[in-house]
């Protein structure tokens, strides 16, 4: 939708740049309020598509972290 582009953009760029997505990131790169991005339903469930996304890969990230040390060091971090 061309009225949301530039919050798309804004989310693209942050993803670009391995960047954590927040509402506060995303407004402040697409230059709009964080309410704003709340008051659509669309955008916001897209942002919060995107976040629970990274919260699971950061949880993935970290079990396999603690696997390779206690494989590394034979202790339960």
């Amino acid at each position: 939708m061309r009225k949301f582009r530039k919050n798309y953009q804004a989310i693209s760029k942050l993803l670009d740049n391995n960047e954590r997505i927040s509402f506060g990131a995303i407004a402040k790169e697409a230059n709009v309020s964080v309410i704003y991005l709340y008051k659509y339903h669309e955008v916001k469930k897209h942002i919060q598509e995107i976040r629970a996304e990274q919260v699971k890969e950061a949880r993935k990230l970290t079990r396999l972290q603690s696997v390779d040390r206690y494989l590394n060091t034979g202790k339960i971090v």
